[in-house]
């Protein structure tokens, strides 16, 4: 959470399947930290919990994937949290 508030990143790219704390909980942690501004995130994982990210409107992307889709995923999210 420091880092997230001293850089403050335009955009989390989170992986589902995490030691200690999984990305679901990642994301519910900084978007519910008060000084953190809401940050677009994108899930990737082999196990892409569906509900779970819809409920919270993130965008999932299973892995493997290729490299352009990661991209182009990037690039739509980014796109949508600047219109």
């Amino acid at each position: 959470l420091e880092v997230i508030r001293e850089h403050q990143p335009q955009l989390l790219l989170l992986d589902y399947n995490l030691p200690g704390l999984n990305g679901i909980e990642i994301y519910d942690l900084v978007h519910s930290t008060e000084g953190i501004q809401p940050i677009p995130s994108i899930m990737v994982s082999a196990d892409l919990p569906r509900a779970e990210i819809a409920r919270r409107n993130i965008t999932g992307l299973r892995k493997p994937c290729r490299i352009t889709d990661l991209i182009q995923t990037i690039e739509s999210t980014l796109a949508q949290t600047i219109s």
